[in-house]
């Protein structure tokens, strides 16, 4: 069990880095500030790779899992939005907000 466990951490983290860093241009990044367009665009391209990493680990009894990382994801990134929107007008960008979005979302996995 703690293998199926680890195997699934893993290939939700590669999901991860690749929709947060491979598939996300720095363009799409800037614009998901400011455009819901852009940030639902950075959403579904989660969801297609959760999406795509269920079928992979043909775990069937994983589809709530892999659901709820993606949502877990979407409430994530759109707090961080509001945040970023929010306080777009002040000099100080909000501390640390990249690091605790990253640490957000991998906390996701356990």
């Amino acid at each position: 069990m703690i293998l199926i466990h680890n195997a699934i951490t893993l290939v939700l983290l590669i999901a991860h880095f690749l929709g947060d860093y491979h598939f996300q241009s720095e363009k799409l990044s800037e614009a998901k500030r400011k455009s819901h367009a852009a940030l639902a665009r950075h959403l579904a391209i989660h969801g297609l790779l959760l999406f795509i990493s269920w079928l992979l680990t043909w775990q069937s009894n994983m589809i709530l899992l892999f659901s709820a990382v993606w949502l877990g994801h979407i409430i994530i990134d759109l707090l961080k939005v509001t945040l970023q929107r929010k306080w777009i007008f002040q000099a100080e960008p909000i501390p640390y907000i990249y690091l605790i979005d990253q640490l957000l979302h991998i906390s996701l996995f356990y």
